[in-house]
């Protein structure tokens, strides 16, 4: 498995830095610059202080893959190559096919059983304001806004695979939709096609779904 980073409840400011400095240097390693400011501690109430742990601890592994990934020569723009790895690493089990309709320049996104972010490709920085430890943290519907009615339609898709009615990767019948940062400073707006969902499993357990996804940022 990943290495683990133990971060206490209420999280230092050092900690935190400590976090943004090595995503920085991660992204750069993908080509990327991230501009974004680095929230100050005060600006986080106590009650997100478990929230905000979990989130550097989030960005810590997700930095340790990439590198990982980097190291051995590999180019984190090839998205299918890079999910491969890190079902692999983990010892996840997606259904080969989900892999396979994985395009370069595609977003995808895997989520667990309670809507937060485990893992993306770099290319959601581009379409992201919010400071990392939010885009792990939190459920999506505490970072987003969208429709209704489609936030609706997609716990019911992953109700399908508690079920175990959906075990295979399908095109939702979903279409393409705005989605709008709430809590970021700049609230980036995206339009969003969710191209092929999929559950993902540990063993037997049913531990999240995966996500294809294109999106378009869209300029106010």
């Amino acid at each position: 498995m990943l290495e683990t980073i133990h971060i206490e409840s209420g999280s230092s400011d050092q900690e935190y830095q400590e976090a943004w400095s090595r995503l920085k240097n991660v992204l750069k390693s993908t080509g990327r610059i991230y501009l974004n400011p680095l929230p100050k501690q005060e600006a986080f109430s106590p009650v997100e202080a478990d929230e905000r742990a979990l989130g550097i601890r989030e960005i810590h592994n997700w930095c340790s893959l990439i590198e990982e990934f980097v190291a051995q020569g590999l180019d984190t723009a090839k998205t299918k190559n890079l999910f491969r790895y890190y079902f692999d690493r983990l010892g996840l089990y997606v259904d080969p096919s989900f892999t396979e309709l994985i395009r370069d320049g595609d977003v995808v996104e895997i989520y667990s059983m309670d809507f937060k972010r485990l893992f993306f490709n770099p290319e959601l920085f581009d379409y992201s304001s919010y400071a990392p430890d939010e885009m792990f943290s939190a459920p999506f519907w505490k970072l987003y806004h969208r429709d209704e009615a489609i936030t609706l339609k997609i716990q019911e898709l992953v109700h399908l695979f508690i079920s175990g009615e959906k075990k295979a990767p399908f095109v939702p019948d979903i279409p393409r939709h705005l989605v709008t940062e709430i809590k970021s400073e700049k609230q980036y707006s995206c339009e969003v096609d969710i191209k092929v969902l999929a559950p993902v499993y540990l063993g037997r357990a049913l531990v999240g779904a995966a996500a294809i996804e294109k999106l378009k940022l869209v300029l106010s």
